[in-house]
């Protein structure tokens, strides 16, 4: 999930969509299994760790190519949609008192950028 402020994605969208692309193709040199020990090292570098215990946290994250991703944007309930593990997770915060009122979920997301990808 990439966040921005609706005012400077209208005001910049045409580099908001570089921005995706960009990050798509790193996701591509990353799942490569021809680069990817490459793409570990650059990463490790950016954070100070040996390429093989950035490796340990990577094998424990989920990150998505654009088709992955793709799948989760229509609107539908529980986890297998942004707006419904979204809304489970507003429904948690407000149920512990993390905040008061439930948030607009439809006024945060906006999928249209992964649409034109």
């Amino acid at each position: 999930v990439l966040s921005e402020a609706p005012e400077t994605l209208a005001a910049r969208r045409d580099d908001w969509k570089k921005v995706l692309k960009v990050w798509y193709k790193a996701v591509a040199y990353l799942k490569d299994p021809k680069t990817h020990d490459d793409a570990v090292k650059i990463m490790a570098s950016r954070v100070g760790l040996e390429p093989a215990e950035y490796e340990s946290f990577i094998n424990g994250t989920n990150i998505l190519t654009l088709d992955e991703a793709k799948k989760f944007m229509p609107k539908a309930e529980g986890f297998k949609s942004l707006y419904g593990s979204s809304k489970i997770a507003d429904d948690f915060n407000v149920a512990n008192k993390v905040y008061e009122a439930p948030e607009d979920i439809d006024a945060y997301i906006d999928m249209s950028l992964m649409s034109e990808l």
